[in-house]
């Protein structure tokens, strides 16, 4: 069972996706995309979010040969890169359609952005994370994918969260 934790910059994603990894002893595939602009070292453009994409879905394909029978947490996936890369430049690689059809997640819990911002190097839009969020809805819908609102903060957050997979989980007899 693959489950996105999806969500606008600063919402949790993150910790939560840590945090039920440990919690249901399933993998963790963390955000790619900090690593990857780490590695470039200079300002990001158009062209690295589909560079971004295309080596967070391998290391998604590698994952799954190596731990297909247990939970797999994605601390974000392609939907994040695609609706940022919207959002920045109104456009985005369509080979991210593909590969959203081409993996099936199971389950998203998509984070609410109603906890504190936190500035880091990364972040750059604390004004937008309602919009955003709006566009995780449609996008969601649009792919037609199962997804829960996490609205909680704090330790609920996590609770919140634990509970609706567990009744996923029961439901999918995983």
């Amino acid at each position: 069972m693959i489950v996105l934790i999806a969500g606008p910059e600063c919402s949790g994603k993150s910790t939560l996706a840590r945090q039920l990894a440990t919690e249901f002893e399933g993998s963790l595939l963390d955000e790619h995309a900090v690593k990857y602009l780490d590695r470039i070292s200079r300002p990001y453009d158009y062209n690295d979010l589909g560079m971004i994409a295309r080596e967070h879905f391998e290391k998604l394909n590698s994952l799954l040969n190596e731990d297909a029978d247990r939970l797999i947490f994605l601390d974000t996936w392609l939907i994040n890169i695609k609706i940022w890369s919207l959002y920045r430049y109104s456009k985005y690689d369509s080979w991210i359609d593909q590969a959203l059809d081409y993996i099936q997640i199971d389950h998203c819990l998509l984070l609410q952005p109603n906890i504190p911002w936190e500035q880091n190097p990364y972040r750059e839009n604390a004004e937008d994370r309602d919009v955003l969020f709006e566009h995780y809805q449609n996008e969601l819908n649009r792919l037609n994918w199962a997804y829960d609102e996490i609205d909680q903060q704090g330790s609920n957050r996590f609770l919140q969260s634990k509970n609706y997979l567990l009744q996923k989980i029961s439901q999918s007899g995983t």
